[in-house]
């Protein structure tokens, strides 16, 4: 089978899982098979736009859906699997809280060449989603960001901690180092850390209180307001040097950040 250039026949695979958070509701075990049915038609109407996915129905009223890719569409280094990966589960996110009003939580393997590894990444997608109990706040969690410790064990509280600064501190210092490059993005950012997007951007919030792109901001526009005041650059002079194609829009960043303009600075 062969939609859109992504076969579910693989030969390589990602697993993604998805448990509905009942609460304390008084759900029978009717209600719960009609909460899974509907979360696997809601993720299968998504995932069917761009992908032909398997689904399945899992243990403790878990929904599973496997997605595959062909030879051509893995060898495509064009396009970031993990971020692939962390695309649809925001999107799948955001349409089962969207239908069902009910917290959802998912986890995601990564990825493996071979149908008999299929095991291996529904275990790596629940072990994924185990990770809840740490993170309340986060709801689409990609087993590779947890994987620091070996295949068969989990970080400790310390570890765990240990490497969550330490991402953000790279990242940090590769948004320094890049602040001012056209076209830089979170993706570039997070492949760099090799963790996805969704997390490292809940990380750097969690950790430095700022969201990562409001930082990007920050760095673009204090250099942006150090070079207007202390050299003779032309606004769009001064925007290039810091990232921005358009003189228009450094000017518009500029005021919201400030609270005047580059031209009044100058004045």
């Amino acid at each position: 089978m062969e939609q859109a250039g992504i076969a579910a026949s693989g030969p390589y695979f990602a697993m993604i899982r998805i448990r509905a958070d009942l609460g304390g509701g008084n759900y029978s075990a009717r209600d719960k098979d009609l909460l899974a049915y509907a979360m696997m038609n809601i993720s299968c109407e998504l995932l069917e736009q761009e992908w032909e996915p398997i689904p399945c129905l899992l243990p403790g009223w878990e929904v599973g859906a496997l997605i595959g890719w062909s030879e051509a569409k893995y060898e495509d280094t064009t396009v970031s699997k993990v971020n692939q990966l962390d695309m649809i589960g925001r999107s799948l996110h955001h349409n089962l809280d969207s239908y069902l009003h009910l917290p959802v939580t998912l986890g995601i393997s990564q990825i493996a060449r071979g149908a008999e590894f299929l095991s291996m990444l529904s275990d790596q997608a629940a072990r994924a989603l185990d990770w809840s109990g740490k993170h309340p706040d986060q709801k689409v969690f990609y087993y590779g960001d947890f994987s620091w410790s070996g295949p068969q064990q989990e970080a400790s509280d310390e570890e765990l901690s240990a490497q969550s600064n330490l991402i953000v501190e790279r990242s940090k210092r590769y948004i320094e180092e890049h602040y001012a490059q056209k076209g830089l993005t979170l993706h570039e950012v997070s492949q760099r850390n090799h963790v996805s997007p969704n997390y490292l951007s809940y990380l750097f919030k969690k950790i430095t209180g700022n969201n990562l792109w409001e930082y990007v901001i920050k760095l673009r526009m204090e250099e942006g307001r150090r070079l207007l005041m202390t050299t003779d650059l032309r606004r769009y002079e001064v925007a290039e040097r810091v990232g921005y194609e358009s003189p228009e829009h450094f000017s518009k960043i500029f005021k919201k950040y400030y609270g005047h303009s580059p031209s009044e600075l100058k004045k």
